[in-house]
């Protein structure tokens, strides 16, 4: 049992340690806020509500059910982000979600990691940006699993949403100048309240549908 708790325990720190050297700097959005690359999401006055215990994942939160919103998911980056992301679905063990960010998997002393990452080009090459976040499988199946109840909650706007993972992380949906983002992110409590960490990533309508045709994918990688 000492020696499962200490593998674990090496995982996450390897996970922590992923990301290699920030991307050169871009325009970002004003203090106060956090767009779909910044380090952490933007999203209304935190729920005070009692997180679950560490390491007990899968469990959600959420206001009741209503009528579905009207219209489509809102809109997210350019159609052509979308697009992009759609060409290289067929990688093993890649997903791409368009505008430089990937689903890819990592390995760390026999242990796969989901890695949702933005990254960024040096060189002609892409490497990992420090704005992501890296899951263990089990944090990956509990997210497959829950797809249904997050395609609601994207479509109602139900910002109350949570879907708990293991540790301090969990899916949201955040909102920024209007647009609605599906969150996998660490948070932390603060006077009570939940509040966004820096490590995680905030996917667009568009880019969440693509991560999820590409499950089959990433899951027969893990």
């Amino acid at each position: 049992m000492l020696r499962k708790r200490q593998q674990a325990q090496e995982i996450e720190a390897h996970a922590e340690r992923l990301g290699g050297p920030a991307p050169p700097p871009s325009p970002a959005p004003a203090a106060g806020g956090a767009g779909p690359s910044s380090a952490a999401a933007s999203s209304p006055a935190a729920k005070q509500v009692a997180p679950p215990p560490a390491g007990a994942g899968g469990a959600s939160t959420s206001a009741a059910a209503g009528p579905s919103a009207p219209g489509a998911s809102p809109a997210g980056d350019a159609p052509a982000a979308a697009a992009e992301g759609g060409q290289s679905e067929g990688k093993a063990g890649t997903v791409e979600l368009g505008g430089d960010r990937r689903c890819t998997i990592s390995d760390y002393k026999g242990s796969k990691l989901v890695d949702l990452r933005e990254w960024y080009r040096k060189d002609g090459e892409l490497k990992p940006g420090m704005k992501g976040i890296s899951l263990q499988v089990g944090d990956w199946n509990t997210i497959c699993s829950a797809v249904a109840d997050i395609d609601r909650a994207l479509q109602q706007q139900d910002m109350s949403y949570n879907l708990y993972l293991s540790g301090k992380r969990k899916v949201s949906l955040s909102q920024f100048k209007g647009k609605t983002y599906v969150a996998v992110r660490e948070f932390f409590l603060k006077d009570n309240q939940e509040m966004p960490g820096k490590k995680g990533l905030n996917m667009t309508p568009e880019q969440w549908d693509i991560l999820k045709k590409g499950i089959p994918n990433i899951s027969a990688a893990v």
